[in-house]
């Protein structure tokens, strides 16, 4: 196994796949925010992020890195809305 793999950042087999599950949702959701692609698109993303538990802000500070501000607002509003219960 990879050395890299066996750090204590990983402590079970089932970490590394919602991780890289995880990281493939905020690939799909930084590609249809930058498309500028509908809500109702976008939110199952978040949701499905939602439901892994995954921190928020790391997302909020990806999106805000590799799109920024504009698409980071339209994210942290998409988040409010889902958080309210909204959508």
């Amino acid at each position: 196994m990879n050395k890299a793999i066996t750090t204590e950042h990983y402590n079970n087999e089932d970490t590394i796949p919602k991780t890289l599950w995880s990281e493939t949702i905020i690939d799909i959701l930084i590609d249809a925010l930058h498309k500028g692609r509908p809500d109702d698109q976008i939110i199952p993303a978040i949701k499905s992020l939602y439901t892994r538990s995954f921190n928020t802000s790391h997302l909020i500070k990806k999106v805000n890195k590799e799109l920024g501000e504009q698409y980071t607002t339209r994210l942290y509003a998409l988040i409010k809305q889902i958080q309210s219960g909204h959508k």
